[in-house]
C-alpha cells in the first residue's frame, strides 16, 4: 500500500496519494502554511514560508511591475509613466532613506512587498502590497510581521488612500488605528 500523507491547507486536512502530493508540491507557494504529516503520528515534515528578504537591484522588475499594479488598483490619481515607476522604485532600492523587502516563494517570484521609510520616527509603511493572486492568505499581515520583527519596532505609520476600502480594512483588521486626516487643496 503506497504511502498516504495528509495535507493540512488553511486548516483543512486531505489525504493525497503520493502521486498526487507530488503535483501539489509543485504547487506549494498556495499558502504560507502547508504542512505535510504523517498520518500514523502526525509529525511535521516541512512548514513552508516565503522567504522574506531586503530586495536588490535585481528585483527592479518585478517590483516596478508590481508598483504599476499598486498604484492601479489604489486609483492613484497622480499619474506616471512606466519608466518613471522604475526609477523611482529604484530610488527606493538603492537610496538611503528607504528600504524596500520582498516576500519571495520558492519560484523566485515576488509575492508582496512593502517599501519602509527608516528616516522617521515613528517608521513609515510608504508602500504594502501582496499580488492580487495571493491575497487573503496571510501574506500582507505576515509581510508586516516580519518589518516589525526586523527593525525591533513597536509602532509604525502608514497613510491609506481614502477610496482604497480594502486596503483601511485589512490595517484595521491588523490592528492599525485611525489618527488623522489627510486633506489637500488643488487650484486651478
Amino acid at each position: 500500500m503506497p504511502a498516504f500523507k495528509t495535507v493540512h491547507l488553511c486548516h483543512k486536512s486531505c489525504i493525497f496519494a503520493p502521486t498526487l502530493l507530488q503535483l501539489l508540491w509543485q504547487f506549494r507557494t498556495t499558502r504560507a502554511c502547508l504542512y505535510w504529516c504523517f498520518l500514523d503520528n502526525r509529525e511535521i515534515i516541512e512548514k513552508m514560508d516565503p522567504l522574506f528578504r531586503l530586495a536588490t537591484i535585481h528585483d527592479l522588475a518585478q517590483l516596478s511591475v508590481l508598483n504599476k499594479q499598486l498604484r492601479e488598483d489604489e486609483k492613484i490619481d497622480n499619474k506616471m509613466t512606466d519608466e518613471e515607476i522604475t526609477q523611482r522604485m529604484e530610488f527606493f532600492i538603492t537610496g538611503q532613506v528607504y528600504k524596500v523587502h520582498v516576500l519571495e516563494n520558492q519560484e523566485k517570484e515576488i509575492i508582496g512587498y512593502c517599501v519602509l521609510d527608516i528616516t522617521r520616527n515613528p517608521y513609515y509603511l510608504r508602500q504594502l502590497f501582496v499580488k492580487s493572486i495571493f491575497r487573503n492568505n496571510g501574506y500582507g499581515k505576515l509581510l508586516l510581521e516580519k518589518v516589525m520583527a526586523e527593525y525591533r519596532l513597536k509602532e509604525i505609520d502608514l497613510e491609506v488612500i481614502q477610496w482604497n476600502e480594502s486596503a483601511i480594512r485589512f490595517y484595521e483588521h491588523v490592528g492599525f488605528k485611525r489618527r488623522y486626516i489627510g486633506m489637500r487643496l488643488t487650484t486651478v
